[in-house]
């Protein structure tokens, strides 16, 4: 009667790891499953490259950085008191702008811009337009013909940020 007594302790045991190994084996397959992401081969689209390398020589030399993909989180404030404030900032969680041009020495942004038709679930969003109407900061969207002519990038920036550049050709002060 003891031997089998200890022989079912000693099964119960064994069942008990053989479980417990179980266990430890499907929490790695199910970790894996969990990280199913894959890294981009490139930052940008084609058409995100494109007007990056115009709006980099645009700016060049100038007293402005150009900073990409900037979550409008980055660029407004909601204060918690805001009635409403989880309907707000659900409003603006999601989105983010294609390129900021900023103030080099102080990183105050200077301009927010949007590739029109290229950002999806972005693209023509008349609310952006009343949102930075309202904050006081230039918004500029950016129709795929003017992509890559530095002058026409030129004049659309000269306009909100007094742009002086060579693309702009040779304004004096």
């Amino acid at each position: 009667m003891l031997s089998i007594l200890l022989i079912l302790i000693v099964l119960v045991g064994a069942l008990a790891l053989v479980k417990a190994a179980g266990s430890a084996n499907r929490a790695a397959e199910e970790a894996g499953s969990e990280m199913p992401y894959l890294k981009r081969e490139h930052l940008f689209n084609e058409t995100e490259r494109l007007y990056y390398k115009t709006l980099s020589q645009v700016v060049q030399g100038g007293n402005y950085s150009v900073f990409v993909k900037v979550p409008l989180l980055d660029l407004l404030e909601l204060p918690r008191s805001t009635s409403n404030w989880i309907t707000h900032w659900n409003r603006v969680s999601s989105k983010y702008m294609d390129f900021v041009v900023c103030d080099k020495e102080n990183f105050k942004p200077l301009a927010a811009i949007k590739l029109d038709g290229v950002s999806p679930g972005n693209a023509g969003d008349s609310f952006l337009d009343k949102v930075f109407d309202h904050v006081g900061l230039p918004y500029l969207k950016v129709q795929a013909g003017d992509l890559d002519d530095p002058a026409e990038v030129s004049r659309q920036l000269g306009q909100i940020l007094n742009l002086r550049t060579s693309a702009a050709g040779s304004e004096s002060d």
